[in-house]
């Protein structure tokens, strides 16, 4: 097994890499990196997280851009393949759109169902 989680380690640091070659920033290789962890059954993570009581995967994510200090997170969501993505897309969202009508900011934390429904609005699977 610890094989195995070294591998998928390694595929990780070779994905991140990737992104930075490709000229991403840092947010872009580390939701790259997490989500391979997250697509293999090995890591403690994503498709291979501890399951609730009931039997179902529940994920948690989030990440933070250390530039703009912008943030996203995700708790407690189900039926999403890779929360990484969803928590850097809430983070981009405040990084590329202003404030929202009347002084409102863009949400930053989603949970549950509605985590999954904006991941799905999203086009995030």
């Amino acid at each position: 097994r610890e094989a195995k989680y070294i591998a998928a380690c390694r595929r990780a640091c070779e994905a991140a890499r990737a992104r930075l070659c490709a000229g991403d920033g840092p947010l872009a290789a580390v939701t790259e990196a997490i989500a391979v962890l997250e697509d293999d059954p090995v890591c403690n993570a994503g498709t291979g997280s501890n399951l609730t009581l009931e039997g179902t995967v529940e994920c948690d994510a989030s990440v933070m851009d250390a530039e703009s200090r912008a943030w996203g997170g995700v708790a407690a969501v189900a039926e999403v393949r890779n929360p990484v993505r969803v928590a850097a897309l809430l983070a981009s969202d405040q990084m590329s759109t202003g404030p929202l009508s009347c002084g409102r900011i863009r949400p930053v934390l989603l949970c549950g169902d509605g985590a999954r429904r904006w991941a799905a609005s999203r086009g995030l699977p």
